[in-house]
């Protein structure tokens, strides 16, 4: 199992106070080092963002983020040290709750502006269980296993099951993504409303695969996605999509891609970043970066207009990922790990 590191009555994106407040807000500096202009305070990025501690069903154990939905306002996570005692957790209007999950251990993926959650349960027989939660009800489908990962604003999501999926909004039945001749093998990740998803395909030598980023459109037509100049023998995966904007792992470099169904995909490196974790619909990129002899990760907002700090609960040797970002990135969410400490959910309010 693969661990992603991962409001009160109003949104966090309305500025929303959660948690307990741990540090002030960052600065926001360009790629020259220059502090932002009044001028580009006011092109609608964030220029400063605020940290905060979310409150979790129990805060003195590892606790880890596992999905955000796009406004903000719902988190998931998980409890715990390894796959046998995990808990699942959603965080909302400002407090976090254990899911009454149909068997342990289980783990909610993926949830959308709705409330609306993908996840599964291990089974003994060794075929996972996967279900749909809202509101405290969790709706099976017997007929499907493996993995889901991402669900979208419609209700389509998408998982792996030996082979990528897609399950329409209402619907039982996986629609299972082709694949190239070339292809070992592959994994869909993430679905934006429009029905584009991202994920990969592993090539080559089944002893040591490559793998190369990948996108299916609407239709299911596949393509691998490109890569920058100087990056032609790179390997990696796409993990996220925003509306165009697609954010992926390439070996120490952030990169992320362009889409649209009309011009195709162009490629970015993500310079300021050595992994991009996610990326806004309007271009705005989170992301951690290596300090102190390479040992912690920091993280930062990447924008249009420079570079925001995302500060730790602690300045020094704190592990801090920033995971995901919300669609009109006031909001991001991640983990903060002081030394000799457990692994702390937190969330940053940016304006």
């Amino acid at each position: 199992m693969k661990y992603q590191h991962s409001r009160t009555g109003t949104l966090l994106s309305r500025g929303a106070v959660i948690g307990i407040m741990f540090g002030a807000a960052g600065a926001i500096a360009g790629v020259d080092g220059h502090t932002a202009s009044a001028e580009e305070a006011a092109s609608g990025f964030p220029t400063a963002c605020e940290l905060n501690e979310l409150e979790v069903p129990e805060p003195d154990l590892d606790n880890h983020v596992s999905a955000m939905d796009p406004t903000g306002s719902y988190i998931v996570g998980f409890s715990g040290h390894t796959s046998e005692d995990i808990k699942p957790w959603l965080w909302h209007d400002g407090e976090g709750q254990y899911l009454d999950v149909p068997s342990d251990p289980s783990m909610l993926m993926a949830i959308n502006s709705s409330g609306a959650g993908i996840g599964y349960s291990s089974a003994d027989e060794g075929k996972n269980r996967v279900w749909m939660y809202q509101d405290g009800d969790f709706e099976e489908y017997p007929d499907l296993g493996g993995v889901p990962r991402d669900i979208n604003d419609n209700g389509d999501f998408v998982g792996n099951d030996g082979q990528p999926y897609v399950v329409p909004a209402g619907q039982k039945e996986p629609t299972y993504l082709d694949l190239p001749d070339e292809a070992l093998d592959g994994s869909a990740r993430s679905i934006n409303d429009a029905g584009t998803v991202v994920g990969r395909i592993s090539t080559g030598n089944p002893e040591e695969p490559d793998y190369e980023p990948y996108l299916w459109d609407a239709d299911g037509n596949g393509m691998t996605l490109p890569w920058p100049d100087g990056h032609e023998d790179a390997f990696g995966y796409a993990q996220s999509i925003q509306g165009e904007w697609i954010t992926g792992h390439v070996q120490s470099t952030g990169m992320k891609w362009h889409y649209t169904p009309e011009d195709g995909a162009t490629a970015h490196v993500v310079e300021d970043l050595g992994s991009a974790s996610d990326t806004s619909p309007n271009n705005v990129t989170i992301g951690t970066y290596l300090v102190d002899d390479d040992v912690y990760q920091q993280s930062r907002m990447v924008t249009p207009d420079g570079n925001v700090e995302l500060a730790g609960i602690e300045d020094e040797k704190t592990d801090t990922v920033a995971d995901y970002v919300s669609e009109d990135a006031s909001v991001v969410a991640g983990t903060s790990s002081p030394v000799q400490d457990v692994k702390h959910v937190v969330a940053w309010t940016c304006d």
